[in-house]
């Protein structure tokens, strides 16, 4: 029971709170700032947005924890069903992010010829057709029988549950895999463009584009390198924590519920954690997002200032002013 507390109050509530703040933010910013309508900047923000989605059904997860509701899971899938299909859709969504870096360092110029609604429907199409495979799958061989939680892994038909895991880890080691031939495609890029710089052979298109465009996607890679560290931490922790415990059988079904339960504290990291290292880690993102808080702190302020000035002019224009200063100057 303690546990259960822990995990609601701590790993859903507390994380939660924080990541609707930072994904709003991010959705937010994507949506007002020209800066970020770029190709990565409209699939990170589709990512928030996946996110955002994530944590508000965890918090229905809690809520029910918390009223001791009994779970069945025919009916927790029926409701969970979005969430069933944006969690999948998120973590295609964690690949394309890192495409997308890949494409960006190995083929610049077409990725920059192509048009950004064609590439865009071109990263999401995969990952959204995987998360209504996944969710039918979830139909077709459904078990209906009362479980502890009302989460993924558990509201999932069990044979569905162990695949839908194996999945989300391949994909995962196809993330780590791609970010790591970036790297190793923006050293080999680098070195190249410091070679023509040295021979005074023209690189790019001759102005000195190209050198910049590398040193602007070096840029991103740092901050890149970073989301990386923080992945491992989260995401790939928490399905790799229920894959060593299905594959190994660490104490039976109970350790199975046990390890599936309190999977949602590094997810709820994943979701929560990206506005952080962009703010942390992003120049651009740290810029947009200052601006941003500044005008709502601002708009707060002036709508205080409007409340109370509403309010003095209320009062001297109440009949009850006039008839007191009316009745002062009879007297």
């Amino acid at each position: 029971m303690m546990l259960q507390l822990a995990v609601i109050t701590f790993g859903i509530f507390g994380l939660g709170t924080f990541g609707i703040f930072g994904n709003l933010n991010i959705i937010f910013a994507t949506l007002r700032s020209k800066e970020l309508k770029s190709k990565c900047g409209i699939l990170i923000g589709i990512l928030g947005f996946c996110d955002l989605t994530c944590i508000v059904f965890e918090w229905q997860n809690a809520a029910r924890l918390l009223l001791g509701v009994q779970s069945w899971r025919l009916s927790c899938f029926i409701f969970m069903t979005p969430y069933m299909f944006m969690i999948n859709f998120q973590s295609t969504m964690i690949l394309a992010v890192a495409l997308d870096r890949f494409f960006a360092i190995m083929f610049p110029i077409k990725c920059r010829v192509i048009q950004t609604r064609t590439y865009i429907l071109a990263m999401i199409t995969p990952g959204a057709l995987y998360g209504v495979g996944i969710v039918i799958a979830g139909y077709v061989y459904m078990i209906d029988e009362p479980i502890e939680v009302c989460n993924p892994p558990l509201g999932f038909p069990p044979n569905v549950s162990i695949a839908w895991n194996r999945i989300t880890i391949s994909i995962n080691f196809a993330v780590l895999f791609v970010y790591l031939c970036a790297i190793l495609g923006l050293k080999y890029k680098g070195k190249f463009s410091r070679l023509c710089e040295e021979n005074k052979i023209k690189f790019g298109d001759g102005n000195g584009n190209g050198k910049s465009y590398y040193r602007h996607q070096q840029a991103i890679m740092k901050n890149l390198s970073v989301m990386i560290i923080f992945f491992i931490l989260s995401w790939f922790v928490c399905h790799a924590a229920v894959l060593i415990v299905t594959l190994f059988n660490f104490g039976g079904e109970a350790m199975l519920h046990i390890a599936q339960s309190t999977a949602v504290i590094p997810a709820m990291l994943c979701y929560s954690q990206n506005f952080y290292i962009y703010f942390w880690r992003s120049d651009m993102y740290r810029s947009i997002f200052k601006k941003q808080l500044l005008r709502l702190v601002k708009c707060g302020k002036h709508s205080s200032q409007v409340y109370t000035t509403e309010g003095v002019t209320s009062k001297f224009h109440s009949p009850s002013f006039y008839s007191s200063r009316g009745t002062e100057s009879r007297t």
